[in-house]
């Protein structure tokens, strides 16, 4: 049993992982140019809204949320580096930040604080959170949406919790496409957890 102490530091910890996370990516992102895939999110998302439709009809389709959410971005910030990068090192914060949430729910504070520090500072995620890409947005929701279906496994949620749930996956496919493949494996943790509740995974269908 979780006490209220061990809650506070998983949240405690959860919030110095997404800290690092976002600071990690936000340190220096202004120095490099845009490389070529960045500088296709900000051509692509300084058009017009009807000319970024009509591009999306042809190519690039599986980024349209992403570069409908930088077009209004770069209206309110500006489409140099730094501004354009920061949504993505914000992503990693969350995406370290539920990373510990999640490793709180059945480890403890500790490895919580380690599983956050080490999802922030991995590699990929540094990677990621530089670049003016749709990917570590995508990670943070995959992260979130997984905490959610672990959240409402362990609080038997209700029909209409589940049907968050699904706005919640939906909006992460049209974020990124590939983020489907995350619900076969949402469905095989079902699955193998929860074996003899029916119920449970009616509300997962």
């Amino acid at each position: 049993m979780r006490t209220w102490t061990d809650r506070a530091r998983s949240r405690r910890a959860a919030l110095i992982a997404g800290l690092i996370g976002a600071c990690a990516g936000v340190l220096g992102s202004w120095i490099p140019s845009f490389w070529g895939d960045e500088a296709a999110s900000v051509m692509s998302a300084s058009r017009t809204w009807p000319e970024l439709w009509r591009m999306l009809q042809h190519v690039d389709g599986v980024h349209g949320v992403y570069y409908a959410f930088l077009h209004g971005w770069i209206g309110l910030f500006g489409a140099g580096e730094f501004s354009v990068r920061l949504p993505s090192a914000l992503a990693a914060g969350l995406l370290a930040a539920g990373t510990a949430v999640l490793a709180g729910r059945w480890c403890g504070p500790r490895l919580a604080l380690a599983a956050g520090l080490l999802a922030a500072l991995l590699p990929r995620t540094a990677v990621m959170a530089a670049e003016a890409r749709s990917y570590a947005i995508g990670s943070a929701i995959a992260v979130w949406l997984t905490l959610l279906l672990v959240t409402l496994l362990e609080n038997r949620g209700r029909r209409w919790a589940w049907a968050g749930y699904a706005v919640g996956a939906a909006a992460a496919v049209y974020v990124f496409l590939y983020l489907a493949l995350l619900l076969p494996v949402h469905g095989v943790y079902v699955l193998l957890a929860h074996r003899g509740r029916i119920r449970v995974w009616a509300g997962w269908a």
